[in-house]
């Protein structure tokens, strides 16, 4: 799954490209790639985190961009249920293992429960690296490259005491909740005819995006023969978090692919602010 993980995330980044050399994307269009290409090999999180470090401020495009954003997340993902059920796609892969019975994914079940002191200290680690970041940008002269220095050390905390920062719970959600602040005010200061002016192109752009994303994507889980259910899983991982991928999972009754579609979506937002970042500045 790692491997066509991988290929999805090349295949994101080449339709972003192929999309700003095609479609009028205006003056903005290199930071819109950018934003985007970060989207859909990350999250939404990504989506905010690039447009911030790049100082996107016109709220109109903004607004747009977030709601075509959402309407094609949407559809990619029903378009990713149905897949499932295609005769010519279960010829072309072949017989699939049921991924079924060996409580894989048990943890991801059931309510979230917020423990106010486990919240408390999720908040502080973060405040004190976003601070350690901060000062380090600040000091090396590249403030723009704050959000970076936060993805990199929230990463390095993981992995240097993983049972401790794993144990913070609720953090994730609490990030969500504060996301939907961060959506709710950029479309109030949207402009509806603007939304309309520019939400076609955007559309189409995400149009060309996931569907190179998905051709390599498929033709390299092909070539591998890596079973179609973990090719679905790994595009949805890649392309909408790791959130949809192990409800998609458990939807479809893949529950040994629940656990590695977390992983996968979860590599997606460490590095999907790297990438991002790099092609709005290579475009």
């Amino acid at each position: 799954m790692l491997m066509v993980f991988f290929a999805g995330a090349v295949g994101t980044v080449l339709g972003a490209i192929i999309g700003f050399k095609l479609l009028p994307m205006g003056d903005a269009g290199s930071t819109l790639a950018g934003m985007f290409a970060a989207s859909y090999i990350g999250g939404s999180m990504n989506f905010a985190a690039v447009a911030s470090a790049l100082h996107f401020d016109a709220e109109d495009v903004l607004a747009a961009a977030v709601a075509a954003d959402s309407v094609a997340g949407t559809l990619y993902l029903l378009f990713l249920a149905v897949l499932p059920g295609l005769p010519f796609l279960k010829n072309a892969f072949g017989s699939s293992t049921k991924y079924n019975g060996d409580g894989a994914g048990e943890a991801h079940k059931g309510p979230v429960k917020f423990d106010v002191v486990h919240l408390t200290m999720a908040i502080a680690l973060s405040l004190c690296i976003f601070a350690l970041s901060e000062g380090i940008m600040g000091v090396l002269g590249e403030p723009d490259f704050t959000i970076v220095a936060i993805t990199a050390f929230s990463v390095l905390a993981a992995t240097i005491v993983p049972r401790h920062v794993g144990s913070l719970s609720g953090g994730l959600e609490f990030g969500m909740i504060l996301m939907y602040f961060f959506f709710a005010a950029t479309g109030a200061q949207g402009n509806l005819m603007l939304l309309l002016e520019l939400a076609p192109v955007l559309l189409m752009f995400l149009l060309i995006l996931l569907l190179v994303h998905f051709v390599i994507m498929i033709s390299f889980g092909r070539l591998l023969k890596v079973p179609l259910a973990e090719t679905i899983i790994a595009s949805n991982a890649c392309a909408l978090g790791p959130a949809t991928a192990a409800a998609l999972a458990g939807a479809q009754g893949w529950r040994t692919l629940i656990t590695p579609g977390v992983l996968c979506g979860t590599l997606g937002y460490a590095i999907a602010n790297f990438i991002g970042l790099g092609l709005a500045r290579l475009l």
